[in-house]
């Protein structure tokens, strides 16, 4: 066996050790979890490399073991996607997803996740960067604020030159859309009565409860088959250029989640001139202002969100919406990194 063949074989049989180890274990909201149980070469790899400095930004899957982060020799920079380093196996912290779901008390598992991660994380000083303030805050309230840390905001990197907006009515025409409805756009994950987190429970609701005869619905992500009479299912898009006309023939880019550090799908959105209905909570908050490129509704309140769906429907924005995200411009957060590696960069 070739070398290449053993390290996946290797890598196979550490995500199944850690998933059984996982399953052993309630997962009501059915968030992603990590452990990261295992040793690996990476951080050998990191030390003996010509790197001035290191910036993770995942090593869930068993990349390397919690407690090897303490073995890199450099500079560490850690891009914070969602809030796993604050928690203990979830990705999502279930607290974020009350009152609507009732988060369980911390288990075994968790509270020693937890005890692992102070044991590692703590050891060497480390930077982080995260996409939003909203995580930002939760750093400096959690146990990895302490001397020798920091924390920066700086926004993902979303390329302009593909998300931009095309003209409305050509991109419907492309897509054969009905004219006389209003089209909304769901982004939605890949199964979507399995995660809890990205909200369709909403959208069900709205679906089964209020008039929503003057929309169309389309979901992109999924092949879940839904008994809708106004819901198209597209299945997984993996050609960026016929998302941009998703994005650019909806009148409306629904995103409920109930925790998002930084949604890129809303960024995206903005771009390519769909204005965002959502809840008032994470990060979605910073990203939209009503009445200026969206509606945001009370948190998981379903009546406001149908409002929100409502009032988007009729509202004319006097400025076009792409230029309410500036502040997400990737030559902007581009310069932000190159500063911080040239601080941290020995």
């Amino acid at each position: 066996m070739n070398n290449s063949l053993f390290r996946r074989a290797v890598s196979k049989i550490k995500n199944s050790i850690s998933s059984y180890v996982l399953r052993r274990f309630d997962n009501p909201s059915h968030n992603y979890r990590s452990l990261d149980l295992f040793p690996s070469r990476l951080p050998r790899i990191i030390n003996h490399s010509d790197a001035d400095v290191v910036n993770i930004h995942w090593i869930g899957t068993e990349m390397m073991s919690v407690e090897q982060v303490a073995k890199i020799k450099k500079p560490v920079i850690w891009t914070l996607h969602d809030s796993w380093m604050l928690n203990g196996v979830y990705h999502v912290s279930p607290k974020d997803l009350e009152p609507y779901y009732t988060a369980p008390l911390p288990n075994k598992l968790d509270k020693w996740m937890m005890r692992r991660k102070r044991n590692s994380y703590t050891k060497i000083p480390m930077h982080f960067v995260t996409p939003s303030t909203w995580l930002k805050d939760r750093f400096e309230a959690s146990y990895l604020n302490t001397p020798g840390n920091s924390c920066d905001v700086i926004r993902n990197l979303i390329d302009t030159t593909v998300w931009k907006p095309l003209d409305k009515n050509s991109a419907k025409n492309g897509l054969n859309f009905d004219k006389a409805k209003k089209h909304v756009l769901f982004i939605a994950p890949s199964h979507l009565n399995v995660n809890i987190n990205k909200g369709f429970c909403f959208i069900k609701k709205i679906l089964e409860e209020y008039d929503t005869s003057n929309y169309v619905f389309h979901f992109v992500g999924t092949n879940d088959s839904l008994q809708y009479e106004n819901v198209f299912v597209h299945g997984r898009l993996s050609d960026q250029e016929q998302l941009v006309k998703y994005y650019s023939a909806c009148d409306i880019v629904i995103i409920p989640s109930m925790s998002e550090n930084m949604s890129n799908a809303a960024v995206e959105s903005l771009l390519c001139g769909t204005p965002i209905l959502c809840f008032a909570t994470t990060g979605l908050d910073e990203i939209v202002q009503n009445g200026v490129n969206g509606y945001k509704a009370r948190k998981f309140d379903v009546e406001d969100l149908y409002k929100g769906l409502i009032t988007l429907a009729e509202m004319e924005f006097p400025h076009p919406v792409e230029n309410t995200v500036e502040e997400y411009l990737p030559e902007l957060n581009l310069n932000r990194y190159i500063r911080l590696y040239q601080k941290y960069a020995k």
